[in-house]
């Protein structure tokens, strides 16, 4: 938490909920994705992320980031391990 420094502790207080909003809202944004498709998801994240870039300080922004692209990696990474499960399931019943 090294920009926790930067603030007082009511600022800190405030980055935290921040952030745990954006974590909450990239969560419900992946499910929506799953559901609707991802062009309407995407035009909403860029329309988030340029009112996010007006309102909030560098250093939350940076964290943020780094914070949202970990989440989509992991995303990532876990659909295609459930993928390859699945696949390799779907061989191994039809195999034997």
């Amino acid at each position: 938490m090294w920009y926790m420094l930067c603030f007082s502790k009511w600022q800190g207080v405030v980055v935290v909920v921040k952030v745990v909003i954006v974590v909450i809202v990239i969560v419900v944004v992946i499910k929506v994705m799953m559901v609707v498709g991802i062009v309407p998801v995407v035009v909403v994240v860029v329309v988030v992320v340029v009112v996010m870039v007006a309102v909030l300080p560098v250093g939350v922004l940076v964290v943020i980031v780094v914070v949202v692209v970990l989440v989509m990696v992991v995303v990532v990474v876990v659909v295609v391990v459930v993928v390859v499960v699945v696949v390799v399931v779907v061989v191994v019943v039809v195999l034997l």
